[in-house]
């Protein structure tokens, strides 16, 4: 009887026990499910400083504020490095 949970929601949720792990340099995330799994934890990973090492921004777009990032500029900035693995459809 109760909704499930975005892969983001569970990061902010629980990010005392998965923000050491996302931090740390070895960790590598892999998201599989529709093209807004990625955008959303992009924006959320950002908004929590834990971007970093999983995508590649090639137009500027890490400076601006996550919450205001359209999918359409996120489709052309960001890039996973080889700690994100992407499958979206």
């Amino acid at each position: 009887g109760t909704r499930g949970r975005y892969v983001d929601e569970l990061i902010e949720n629980e990010l005392d026990r998965l923000g050491p792990l996302l931090a740390d340099e070895h960790t590598v995330l892999y998201l599989c499910g529709l093209i807004g799994l990625q955008f959303n934890v992009y924006r959320r990973l950002a908004r929590l400083g834990l971007l970093d090492g999983y995508a590649a921004d090639g137009k500027g777009l890490l400076g601006a504020d996550p919450g205001e990032w359209a999918a359409k500029d996120m489709r052309k900035a960001l890039r996973p490095t080889e700690r994100c693995m992407i499958e979206v459809y």
